[in-house]
């Protein structure tokens, strides 16, 4: 049985995804009942809008190593994903399933979708990229993505194809995701940094290559081949997870690699293997990581697993925080909020240590601030007095001025409390466990 938080509604789908409704129902997706169970169907049309197959997506995320996301109606013939929406131009990017098409089609970036990355079919597919100049194929990080490269590497659309890999990112939909406001960004550096498809990927670029051991990460996990005097032994090592990137401090100490799963519930884990744990006592490294939620074997073969870790090749970089505020990445001025940075280096990823203990978050917008907020403090000139300190924060910095203080004096009952929580609000968490703590757990007296 499906968890009910997997159930793949229209709404669910777009909430997760970072698309508008109106826009998905636009491209014919629709909510259907299947098996008693909310699912999307997705229309597969042809060049001429003519419907020539149907995918359901019956889950949002797999409930289990075995489970499926998707399935096809009966009868249906599959073709690429996007055709009607195509346009005549030099170029056109190619990716995987559906979700990746959604984000490049309200990018209004010329895109065209595999089904999956077995679902290739030259005879078939080649003709519509014929009349593109150049071909942009974004490869996974994970044995599908290598599949798809080698059967390209036999099309004869080959010598136009360049190879896109998004640093740090599974996929368009994630990076999408990740930040809207810095995709564009994202994805034209990813486009400038691609390769020819029969060009080796230079140093720095591309996915995460396996040890010299014979390791494998597919959707069931990580496996390992052990060479014995009767054969060779394939064992399961770990629950699938992601290497995304070899992490350090801006000072370049405290090196290790940042993992990215998700546990049985679905929920997103991410975790710091330093490389000095990988030196250290390996029991007490997978017993952290399997009490966030990452299965990993109890066996001898447990040495394995670190030794993958260890040896494990990534191009990505990682800057590890554990300040807020403004910050010097890689020379370049970054200011660090728990929600993520804003600015900041292209390519780099940046991770703030401590988010889920810090004192403020994001919480709405400024739109929403302005329309609750916002509009009550307007007439009030100590609230607003109040709310204008906690915006000026920031600016001492860039003012290369010192920071001070603001002390409300006045009897009980006056306002200083409420003027403490509206400026508080500035930063999210207001009064519950963010910048004004409870006065009287301080022992306020009238």
């Amino acid at each position: 049985m499906i968890d009910a938080t997997s159930y793949c509604t229209l709404s669910a789908y777009s909430t997760e995804k970072k698309l508008p409704k109106e826009f998905l129902i636009g491209l014919g997706i629709t909510e259907i009942s299947h098996y008693g169970q909310p699912a999307l169907q997705i229309p597969y049309y042809n060049d001429s809008g003519i419907v020539q197959a149907i995918r359901l997506r019956t889950a949002l995320k797999k409930a289990g190593p075995k489970s499926k996301c998707f399935c096809w109606e009966v009868g249906g013939q599959p073709c690429l994903y996007g055709l009607p929406q195509r346009r005549p131009d030099k170029i056109v990017a190619l990716v995987e399933g559906e979700s990746d098409t959604h984000t490049l089609l309200l990018r209004s970036i010329n895109v065209l979708g595999i089904p999956g990355a077995s679902c290739w079919n030259e005879e078939r597919d080649a003709r519509h990229l014929l009349p593109y100049e150049t071909i942009y194929v974004v490869k996974e990080p994970d044995a599908g993505g290598g599949a798809l490269l080698k059967t390209l590497s036999k099309s004869r659309l080959r010598q136009r194809i360049r190879v896109v890999r998004l640093e740090g990112f599974k996929d368009v939909s994630e990076m999408h995701v990740d930040n809207p406001e810095r995709f564009d960004e994202r994805w034209q550096a990813a486009l400038d940094a691609s390769v020819p498809l029969d060009e080796p990927s230079p140093e720095g670029i591309g996915t995460p290559q396996a040890p010299v051991c014979p390791f494998e990460m597919t959707e069931d996990g990580l496996f390992v081949e052990i060479q014995h005097q009767k054969g060779v032994e394939r064992r399961w090592l770990s629950a699938p997870f992601e290497v995304c990137g070899r992490c350090r401090d801006p000072n370049s100490n405290g090196w290790g690699h940042l993992l990215r799963f998700n546990d049985d519930d679905g929920c997103l884990h991410e975790y710091v293997v330093t490389d000095a744990a990988l030196h250290s006592d390996a029991g007490a490294l997978c017993s952290d990581l399997a009490s966030q939620g990452l299965r990993i074997t109890t066996t001898k073969n447990r040495s394995r697993f670190v030794t993958y870790l260890n040896e494990v090749r990534v191009p990505a970089r990682v800057t590890r925080l554990r300040e807020t505020g403004w910050q010097i990445v890689k020379g370049e001025l970054t200011f660090v909020h728990p929600f993520g940075p804003l600015g900041g280096p292209t390519g780099e990823i940046i991770r703030f240590e401590g988010a889920a203990t810090s004192a403020y978050e994001q919480s709405g917008s400024l739109d929403d601030w302005k329309a609750t907020i916002g509009v009550l403090v307007g007439q009030h000139s100590r609230l607003r007095l109040a709310c204008s300190v906690a915006f000026a924060g920031p600016l001492l910095y860039l003012g290369g001025l010192e920071g001070g203080g603001l002390h409300l004096h006045g009897d009980s009952t006056s306002g200083k409390t409420t003027a403490a929580s509206a400026a508080a609000s500035v930063w999210g968490k207001g009064s519950t466990d963010g910048l004004c703590p409870s006065l009287a757990a301080h022992g306020k007296r009238s």
